[in-house]
């Protein structure tokens, strides 16, 4: 799950996304609002491990709030998936302390 800023995605119109996954170029960035079920091929610079991400689309239709939650996918020019991952906003969620950690590293939560 990648957890942003509202405001700062807001102000910007964009959002890094961390990823992990097959070894490949990515073609598209398909971006879709799980409650609105809007979804936009998005523009996207990549850096090799994160791709920061233009959620301008969703701001001019204003189809996003602080309670949005998306829904990110990276394709491959066939059209194969690389990455996907859940994108939520740092003021839905609740504090690290609401999460129980899940594995030793101590960095993977789970709320509960």
């Amino acid at each position: 799950m990648t957890i942003l800023n509202y405001e700062d995605t807001i102000q910007t119109r964009f959002g890094t996304v961390h990823y992990t996954g097959r070894d490949a170029s990515i073609n598209e960035v398909i971006l879709t609002n799980k409650e609105s079920k809007s979804s936009y091929s998005v523009s996207f610079t990549d850096f090799s491990t994160s791709l920061y991400v233009d959620f301008g689309s969703f701001i001019d239709a204003l189809d996003i709030n602080k309670d949005s939650t998306f829904s990110i996918s990276f394709l491959s020019g066939d059209g194969l998936s690389l990455y996907r991952d859940i994108v939520v906003f740092d003021e839905r969620i609740d504090s690290k302390s609401d999460y129980t950690q899940n594995e030793e590293s101590g960095t993977g939560y789970v709320f509960g």
